[in-house]
């Protein structure tokens, strides 16, 4: 699970686990990595912060999208990663996107295998 809680200015993050642990971000950039493809995506995140690519107080809401988008191709690379989940997390709340694009993937998929049975009739 993710909490995300705004404090002054500032939204802070926090990881609680299956066994109640609490993690909190404590990095240049407020992001958490969950699952086994983490690493991949921490190690990109360390990269552009060090390179000084991403601004924490500048970064605009679809440079958000297209970084988080990118980190999970780079998730991806770990076998047991699997689907897509998004949440945009602002001052104002929450939008939950997992659900959304599950649906949209799956049908797309469906699609693509009637276009490929179609191309063998």
């Amino acid at each position: 699970m993710l909490l995300g809680a705004r404090i002054g200015k500032s939204i802070g993050l926090w990881q609680v686990d299956a066994f109640g642990n609490l993690k909190e971000s404590t990095k240049d950039l407020n992001y958490l990595t969950l699952g086994s493809g983490g690493d991949y995506v921490a190690k990109h995140m360390a990269s552009l912060s060090e390179k000084g690519v991403i601004n924490n107080d500048t970064i605009t809401i679809p440079e958000a999208l297209d970084l988080a988008t990118k980190c999970l191709e780079l998730a991806e690379q770990d076998p047991n990663t699997s689907g897509l989940d998004l949440a945009v997390v602002t001052n104002k709340g929450v939008s939950y996107f997992g659900d959304f694009i599950q649906e949209t993937m799956k049908k797309q998929r469906s699609r693509m295998i009637s276009y490929i049975k179609r191309q063998y009739r």
